[in-house]
């Protein structure tokens, strides 16, 4: 087993960039075991090796030497860690060369021989570690925000770039306490800045495409009217797939439900409060709060009735895929902070930056050569 405080240790500095990290796997990723593949001493590596093809979005090529050299950049700055916490000792590439060295000293005799970066960069292809998979599947997707945010007009200004990696020094300085300057803190984790540079460019421009998406649905740039904090009531109806007509029965009975409901609301017979005691969800035990979110985060049906209501009005019963709901504004966008909106804001691009990633990977032509894991026959810690 991997060791999972290290683990998380190491993916700390890149807070500010955290759908990169989740998709791909690079700093955050766990420590492979050691490869039980003997693999034979590879042949004199071609000069040009570096230049063939291992994947392609939309006709863009990405090349061996490319997907190595950001191993390989990878894998030194973390072995630089000054920080114990941080040190990794999953030295997967310094495995690689240290294998390929003994075969050959193995085949010379046990005299000393030179190696090549040519004959690394062969090597590891022929070795095919798992994290080399991940790798090129990190490339591929960076490759595809790419050519979105060319498409969409969108840039990430070097003035973005160096505020999102101060925050993500700093929240590593505050959670570890560690000291000294931005580059020292670095050090210490094991991450440089010319290595975590372009994966916040890449974040960054991720979350502006998928901010420019939000802004498309709403068909406008986004203002106080697309945030709402709400509460609501609950008659829950389980959707059966193989009898449309079993589930209307079971809309109908919902119905008569949240019909009572509503009415002992309105008589004072009970609370709003009361009532979401019986809600089948997690707000049972929010009082049915749902807390506070962006226009079209919610489904259709109950986005057109909640950025409609007056503050502290309950709605007449909603009827969602969900059940049936009685639903109350508790805090319009014109109530909320600016920090709180930009929270919010945050927090939805941010939850939404792995799926739009799935997306552009999706229906873009990618062609990826390198076999993954299971299929290369690689062993993975239990």
């Amino acid at each position: 087993m991997y060791d999972r405080k290290r683990m998380a240790a190491r993916a700390m500095v890149l807070a500010a960039v955290p759908a990169i990290v989740t998709i791909v796997g690079i700093v955050s990723t766990p420590a492979f075991a050691q490869v039980k593949k003997k693999a034979a001493v590879p042949k004199e590596a071609p000069a040009d090796a570096g230049a063939i093809v291992v994947a392609s979005v939309n006709g863009e090529k990405i090349t061996r030497a490319q997907i190595a050299d950001e191993l390989i950049a990878q894998q030194t700055t973390k072995l630089s860690a000054t920080n114990p916490i941080f040190a990794d000792k999953n030295r997967v590439v310094a495995g690689i060369v240290g294998a390929l060295a003994l075969k050959k000293m193995a085949a010379n005799a046990g005299r000393p021989v030179s190696i090549s970066r040519a004959e690394i960069l062969d090597y590891l292809y022929q070795d095919n570690p798992p994290i080399l998979y991940q790798v090129v599947q990190q490339a591929i997707g960076e490759r595809a925000i790419a050519q979105e945010a060319k498409k969409a007009g969108v840039t990430a200004s070097n003035a973005d770039v160096n505020v999102q990696m101060k925050k993500a020094i700093d929240s590593a300085r505050l959670q570890y306490r560690l000291q000294g300057t931005d580059a020292e803190v670095l050090k210490q984790i094991g991450v440089s800045d010319a290595y975590l540079r372009p994966h916040v460019r890449t974040q960054l421009l991720l979350e502006k495409i998928v901010r420019k998406d939000l802004e498309s649905k709403s068909g406008h740039p986004l203002g106080d009217a697309d945030y709402i904090g709400a509460s609501h009531v609950l008659v829950s109806v389980q959707q059966d797939p193989m009898n449309p007509a079993e589930t209307e029965k079971r809309f109908t009975e919902a119905k008569t439900k949240i019909q009572a409901i509503a009415d002992d609301i309105k008589s004072g017979k009970t609370t709003f409060e009361k009532a979401t005691a019986t809600n089948q969800d997690a707000t049972k035990i929010t009082g049915g709060s749902l807390g506070t979110f962006l226009r079209g985060q919610m489904v259709p049906e109950f986005d057109k009735v909640v950025f409609a209501l007056p503050k502290g009005t309950v709605s007449d019963p909603v009827r969602t895929p969900f059940g049936w709901h009685l639903i109350r504004v508790d805090k319009p966008g014109s109530e909320m902070t600016g920090p709180e909106k930009a929270q919010l804001l945050n927090q939805t691009v941010q939850a939404r930056a792995g799926t739009k990633i799935n997306e552009l990977v999706k229906k873009a032509k990618v062609v990826n050569n390198i076999k993954p894991p299971a299929q290369a026959g690689r062993m993975m810690p239990g």
